[in-house]
């Protein structure tokens, strides 16, 4: 498997801010809220902006498309295992979101569009939920009652947002049967559907053809 160098997010600035506010004479402001608080304040459908990711090794890359797609180890939300070995042999499509998160709602009922048009068994879909625990994600994926072929994921602590490159939500990386990445799509929009269609039918693996039979003599 083939992995390369990723790079850590940036610093905080909370320190210049409250030196600021002691420097001018008046008092320091309270901050305003992060994460989905933010987004639950300002009453606004856009999702606030994701906490810092943790740093990976040096020797670790980023998701590029047309080579062989990172190290994939995750927990799923009942407790078993994801890994290069359970999804090989057939489409990947690895959907990072968050429960909170309006455009991966959106993007998740076009993913379910689509994947009813699909050959049954093509492909495997595995959603990532990122910065949640368990017990939050588990509710939340039993209530969507998703088709077979779908697995929640977890990645509390963003080592596979970073491993992969997941910068925003939804990211979503669509990976051939060979374990290439094919197409990485960020953020949700208007035409996405159809676009997922036509990446995951070029994806998908060609049926194969019986050889013709020979007329009885």
């Amino acid at each position: 498997m083939a992995i390369g160098r990723s790079v850590s997010g940036g610093a905080m600035l909370a320190v210049l801010v409250c030196c600021s506010s002691r420097a001018s004479g008046r008092p320091p402001q309270e901050p305003a809220p992060a994460g989905p608080a933010a987004a639950r304040t300002s009453g606004s459908n856009q999702e606030p902006p994701p906490s810092p990711l943790p740093a990976i090794a040096e020797s670790e890359a980023p998701a590029v498309i047309g080579q062989l797609h990172p190290a994939l180890e995750l927990d799923t939300i009942d407790g078993a295992l994801v890994n290069h070995q359970s999804v090989s042999g057939s489409v990947l499509v690895l959907e990072f979101f968050a429960t909170w998160c309006a455009p991966c709602h959106r993007a998740l009922t076009d993913l379910l569009a689509v994947h009813g048009g699909l050959r049954p068994g093509s492909l495997r879909v595995v959603l990532v939920s990122l910065g949640e625990p368990a017990d939050q994600v588990r509710p939340w994926a039993r209530s969507r009652n998703l088709p077979a072929g779908f697995t929640v994921a977890i990645d509390p602590a963003g080592f596979a947002a970073r491993r992969w490159g997941a910068r925003r939500l939804p990211t979503t990386f669509i990976v051939d049967a060979a374990g290439v990445v094919r197409h990485i799509n960020r953020g949700w929009g208007t035409g996405y559907r159809d676009r997922l269609s036509r990446w995951l039918r070029e994806a998908e693996p060609a049926r194969s053809t019986p050889p013709p039979q020979s007329p009885p003599q």
